[in-house]
């Protein structure tokens, strides 16, 4: 979330403070002294001796080096009295004269790493960075969530060590009339009477709904079979809950050394309606806040955003245990069009809306005006063209993408010649216009996550417009009001010299610096502005 522009627009210019918790003492330096209050009223004094630092927030941020200088050069009394500057808890914020603590943004959070202090000429200064990345994230699934003999009596020899699933939205799901489509491991976990495979980490959708799944057996491949199951909840051998399916008898007997799937027409991890958590935004919150308990997040602006994000839908499983933060890095902010903020009240993922129109500006910034002033020469490129853009999706059994979307310059064609009619092939006039200029540039992505159609088209649309044409890129400069854009926020910019008039624009990052503010802007540049696909 970002500062509230009224706070910003009668503030001088921002600074940064400092905390580090040493484990016996709080520390506050600023790159200026201050009194600052918190919401509860007390006072606390930031003395000065951080020194002066410019940051660029934009995305992932991990690690922030940072020098104070402490006349008193009490770093050597403070370890000798057994507090700690190694790994241990610290906060840069950017403040605003005006601001309670809790208000001003947060910019990386973290532990330290790598203390220096005592150098000979220099005992008064600390050098140190803050590592988000150092914080305990947790696990998805829990690291206990494993398939062996301490949580098992008598689990299939073939599924030891097997971290239970995670299930989230309906992988496997196509429509109403099919079978649910083989995508995420069963697993034989009780072998003697009342055979039962796992199919889930925890409660699910299916179970509290009484919906069935889709069983499939694909012990003997020459002669696969498929049923419907019921869902029960049951508990292991260490008290954790799982989703799974009893011995179905006819057509499947699971048997020890079988290779069994779910197709999931019932849903996954139940979002708090009891409905099947799948959009974006919600299942975004939920890894966060469910599996990442040490991570300061904003749980209001994820909310926000997730009336958005939630249009795109979420159908996958995970079944290797992986940091929430890296699994969302890794596999969803290259697909989807999200953006990690850091701000007051903590991360948050927000869109990055490649489509807008100039009713998604927040705001309108003028060089002419001089309510701001253009800082750079216009930049143009910055990254590769793609104008037929594939998007594999419906990830069947953990190794085949069975389904393909193309966005391209005609609908049922793809670019080469001799090619046949394709129906699988969309066209777009973003991408048409593209490769009249520049030729064809293909590009094809995998993802996991996505068995829909209609969101997988959605995501072509967002990449298309992303990526068909260069972008052109400017910084401006300005007061503190411009800490009000967060990264990924789009405007309206007027600057007569470059043929600017209200040109829409991306916030790709914020630089901050002493007593300036800096915009980093993709001009949203599109010949046609016309990004829909067209049937």
């Amino acid at each position: 979330m970002a500062t509230p522009r009224a706070t910003l627009l009668t503030s001088p210019p921002g600074f940064f403070i400092l905390e580090i918790d040493t484990g016996g003492e709080v520390l506050r330096y600023g790159t200026q002294s201050a009194q600052i209050t918190d919401a509860a009223g007390d006072t606390h004094w930031y003395r000065e001796g951080l020194q002066a630092l410019s940051v660029t927030v934009g995305g992932q941020l991990d690690s922030i080096g940072v020098t104070v200088d402490d006349a008193a050069a009490r770093w050597p009394r403070i370890v000798a009295r057994g507090g700690a500057l190694e790994r241990r808890p610290a906060v840069l914020r950017r403040y605003h004269v005006g601001q309670v603590l809790e208000d001003a943004t947060e910019v990386i959070a973290g532990l330290t790493v790598d203390a220096e202090y005592a150098a000979p000429g220099a005992l008064q200064r600390l050098t140190v960075s803050i590592e988000s990345s150092a914080i305990e994230q947790g696990a998805v699934p829990p690291a206990a969530a494993v398939v062996g003999s301490e949580t098992f009596t008598a689990p299939d020899s073939r599924v030891d060590g097997a971290v239970f699933p995670l299930v989230i939205g309906r992988p496997g799901y196509t429509a109403a009339s099919v079978a649910a489509r083989p995508a995420s491991p069963a697993l034989l976990v009780q072998k003697a009477a009342n055979e039962r495979v796992l199919i889930a980490y925890g409660s699910t959708e299916a179970y509290a709904a009484g919906t069935s799944v889709r069983v499939w057996d694909y012990t003997d491949e020459d002669n696969v079979s498929s049923d419907n199951g019921t869902v029960s909840l049951y508990y292991d051998d260490i008290g954790q809950a799982y989703s799974a399916v009893t011995d179905l008898a006819t057509p499947i007997n699971f048997t020890t050394g079988g290779e069994y799937w779910i197709g999931w027409a019932g849903g996954g991890v139940a979002a708090n309606d009891g409905s099947v958590l799948r959009g974006l935004g919600s299942v975004l919150l939920y890894l966060l806040q469910t599996y990442a308990p040490q991570v300061q997040i904003d749980r209001a602006a994820m909310a926000s955003e997730a009336v958005y994000l939630d249009n795109f839908k979420i159908d996958t499983v995970i079944n290797d245990t992986t940091a929430p933060l890296d699994y969302i890095r890794r596999a969803l902010v290259p697909v989807f069009p999200i953006r990690e903020v850091r701000g007051p009240h903590g991360l948050y993922f927000r869109a990055e809306n490649w489509l807008a129109n100039q009713s998604d500006a927040i705001g309108l910034l003028s060089a002419d005006s001089r309510q701001v002033a253009r800082a750079s020469s216009v930049r143009s490129g910055g990254g590769s063209i793609a104008n037929e853009i594939t998007l594999k999706y419906r990830y069947e059994r953990l190794s085949t993408y069975t389904r393909l979307r193309t966005l391209g310059a005609r609908h049922g064609a793809w670019s080469y010649p001799g090619a046949p009619t394709d129906p699988r092939v969309l066209s777009s006039l973003t991408c048409a216009t593209s490769q009249a200029v520049y030729g064809l540039h293909s590009k094809t992505i995998e993802t996991a996550a996505i068995w829909e159609d209609a969101t997988a088209v959605a995501v072509l649309e967002h990449l298309a417009a992303k990526m068909a044409h260069p972008k052109r890129r400017v910084t401006i400069t300005g007061g503190a009001m411009l800490e009000s854009f967060p990264p990924g926020s789009v405007i309206a910019y007027t600057d007569s010299e470059i043929h600017c008039d209200q040109a829409l624009a991306l916030v790709d990052s914020v630089t901050l610096s002493a007593g300036d503010v800096a915009l980093n802007l993709i001009l949203l540049d599109d010949p046609i502005r016309t990004n829909r696909v067209t049937t």
